[in-house]
């Protein structure tokens, strides 16, 4: 009996144990899946809020950089009159079919003289420098052509040879008038002393112009600017040979070749426009007494047509640099158009800034159709009486940027 009763309390002992065992199992394990889950939701927040975070900080930067476009820009006055600020209108101006090709200008016909040698010899360059572009007045020594040391073609020989010839044939003649004022010499042998004295007196006085100690001088032919010179110190050239060119730099001639393809264009009064690389300027042909004066009727072979301006450079056009020409007819249309400064291209896309208060602006993007050079058709973005920056635009764009820079920040 007694060993029944034993037996049965450790049972009893052995099922409470497992089930206080059971029971802290469980709680454990729900415990923990309780943490689990817990954790998966505060992650999953926090992805959430970063989202979100990230989607309002991409949306804040589309609408920085929409505001650098259509936010205000303003322009110190007193900076603007400093810069040459020039301020526009949009309106309707007469335009016509533009036709945009390259040309180079060159001098015309007697602006510039080619100085040549007189006499054969070697060249003696003057002290000075003597470069491109050095002003030269008529009569002034270029150069000297020295050949007392050469057996052949020697000038100085030449000289005295003539001067001595003229001599003889000059006596001869004085003899021969007085001898026939008394009937000693007849006519006829008048006559041909006189020839030979008058062809002796020539060539000496060919030779004698510009003569100097032990060779001649080259002097220029007309006041200008020296264009090139094609010889260098002691170099032998013989007579005739090019040394130099002189260019006045007055009246030009613009070289265009068009296309084949533009040649209907051709077929009416042609007017022209050009830029110069060297200073960005705008030069109209009508405006500096020029005029067209020949276009091509046959192409040789090539794939152009030439057409030929003449005007008067007045110092401002260098001769033989190459242009931006801007070729259009007569059958103009009238066109809302602003000055070519106005326009601000950034990779292909064009922009003005237009006047909305005082000294303040906002970049308007525009479409742009014909260009002449000059002035360029809008097609769309502004309407007329719109004012526009036409000097200065770009200033104005430095001010936007620098006034768009945000400033950094290092909270978090």
């Amino acid at each position: 009996m007694f060993r029944y009763s034993v037996l049965f309390a450790a049972f009893l002992l052995v099922v409470s144990c497992g089930g206080r065992g059971a029971g802290e199992g469980a709680a454990v394990a729900m415990s923990a899946e309780h943490d689990h889950d817990h954790k998966d939701e505060h992650n999953h927040g926090q992805e959430h809020v970063h989202g979100a975070l990230g989607h309002e900080q991409e949306h804040a930067e589309q609408e920085h950089a929409h505001s650098e476009d259509a936010r205000i820009i303003e322009f110190n006055p007193r900076t603007a009159a400093e810069l040459g600020f020039e301020m526009t209108e949009a309106a309707l101006r007469p335009l016509g079919e533009v036709v945009h090709v390259a040309g180079q200008v060159a001098a015309a016909q007697g602006d510039e003289a080619v100085v040549s040698a007189p006499v054969s010899g070697m060249v003696v360059l003057p002290v000075r420098r003597l470069a491109d572009g050095v002003y030269l007045s008529k009569g002034q020594t270029l150069m000297t052509i020295v050949s007392d040391d050469m057996l052949q073609d020697n000038y100085m020989e030449q000289f005295r040879a003539a001067k001595a010839a003229y001599d003889k044939a000059a006596g001869d003649y004085s003899r021969a008038v007085r001898l026939a004022g008394d009937t000693i010499v007849s006519a006829k042998e008048l006559a041909s002393v006189t020839a030979e004295y008058e062809q002796a007196k020539s060539r000496y006085e060919v030779l004698a112009r510009n003569a100097i100690e032990g060779g001649k001088r080259v002097v220029v032919p007309i006041s200008g600017y020296v264009g090139s010179v094609d010889v260098r110190q002691g170099q032998y050239v013989a007579s005739g040979t090019p040394l130099a060119v002189v260019t006045q730099g007055r009246r030009m001639r613009l070289r265009v070749d068009v296309p084949q393809r533009h040649f209907a264009v051709m077929g009416h009064s042609l007017s022209a426009r050009f830029v110069t690389p060297y200073d960005g300027k705008c030069y109209d042909i009508a405006d500096m007494d020029g005029h067209l004066i020949s276009k091509g009727r046959s192409t040789d072979g090539g794939f152009f047509v030439p057409v030929t301006f003449e005007f008067d450079g007045g110092g401002k056009v260098m001769p033989g640099s190459f242009v931006e020409v801007y070729l259009s007819d007569d059958d103009a249309k009238e066109r809302l158009a602003v000055p070519v400064g106005a326009l601000v291209e950034e990779q292909g896309v064009y922009s003005v800034y237009k006047n909305v208060g005082p000294d303040e602006f906002e970049k308007q993007y525009v479409r742009t159709g014909i260009n002449d050079g000059e002035y360029v058709e809008i097609v769309a973005g502004l309407k007329p009486g719109d004012k526009v920056v036409s000097s200065g635009a770009y200033y104005v764009k430095l001010a936007g940027v620098s006034a768009s820079v945000p400033a950094h920040s290092h909270s978090h």
